[in-house]
């Protein structure tokens, strides 16, 4: 059993790292929508943190006997390897829920967008560039 614990927290060690760069891909998407970014800077995002979930589906499925040989005895099990996979998989758990609603911000913003157009910042800044353009010109 021991073995099967040791296995789950170096795995679990891995995802929390991984999900960890998953929320700056998240972060990057949000600064691409927000700055009114092209569509497809924020796709090479979306498949950049979509190839680090692929690669967190590929190490789940490695543990998946040790998992679930865990959580059959999980009851009976006592001693620091057990905390420290309970602790870990806290861990992980909660940068699952912190994505989740990373990302529902993010969905919500980019909705946003597609509806009403870019960003009214970003429409400011450019107005803004545009008058400085033009009074530029007038100037001549």
């Amino acid at each position: 059993m021991e073995d099967a614990l040791r296995r789950l927290i170096d795995v679990y060690w891995r995802e929390r790292e991984l999900y960890r760069q998953v929320r700056g891909h998240v972060a990057r998407q949000r600064e691409l929508i927000e700055a009114g970014r092209s569509y497809a800077e924020i796709n090479a995002e979306l498949s950049r943190k979509r190839d680090l979930l692929e690669e967190i589906a590929t190490l789940e499925a490695s543990v998946r006997a040790d998992r679930e040989l865990w959580q059959r005895r999980r009851h009976q099990l006592d001693g620091s390897l057990a905390r420290s996979l309970m602790t870990l998989l806290a861990e992980v758990t909660g940068l699952v829920e912190t994505l989740l609603d990373e990302e529902r911000q993010n969905e919500i913003l980019l909705t946003s967008r597609r509806r009403h157009g870019v960003s009214t910042a970003v429409d400011a800044r450019r107005a803004a560039a545009s008058y400085r353009n033009h009074s530029h010109l007038e100037g001549k």
